[in-house]
């Protein structure tokens, strides 16, 4: 509804139209908005925490480079890097991007290139 004044006060009632413009967000807000705790991404190789967690995705990125490359094949085993861009960072892109590296990591053994392309694709979605 809307209200119109003046000299003549009417209501009147109204439909909004599509966008003119698609929405676009706000990568960097994104990349350094903290998450609560139960939404965090914890690292963990095969024996199990490694104390390393994330917050955001420019945590993420920074302990992709610096955790050890066991670290790196016990998530891609789990498909742990794209189901945690897509359910706490709300970004398919990314996941189905990341998805892919996972899949391709684990069937070629290349757990260097996965966090390479990884950190890649964060910095060209989200912090280019």
């Amino acid at each position: 509804m809307l209200l119109r004044l003046g000299d003549s006060p009417r209501v009147e009632q109204f439909r909004l139209g599509r966008r003119f413009v698609q929405h676009v967000r706000h990568w960097h807000k994104y990349a350094d908005a903290h998450l609560p705790p139960s939404s965090m991404f914890q690292f963990r190789n095969y024996f199990g925490l490694t104390g390393a967690r994330a917050d955001n995705l420019a945590t993420f990125r920074r302990e992709l480079l610096l955790c050890d490359s066991a670290v790196l094949e016990h998530h891609a085993a789990h498909n742990d890097f794209s189901n945690w861009l897509d359910h706490a960072i709300h970004d398919g892109k990314l996941a189905s991007t990341a998805r892919e590296l996972e899949a391709w990591s684990r069937e070629y053994g290349t757990f260097e290139a996965l966090r390479h392309a990884l950190v890649e694709a964060i910095e060209n979605r989200y912090l280019a």
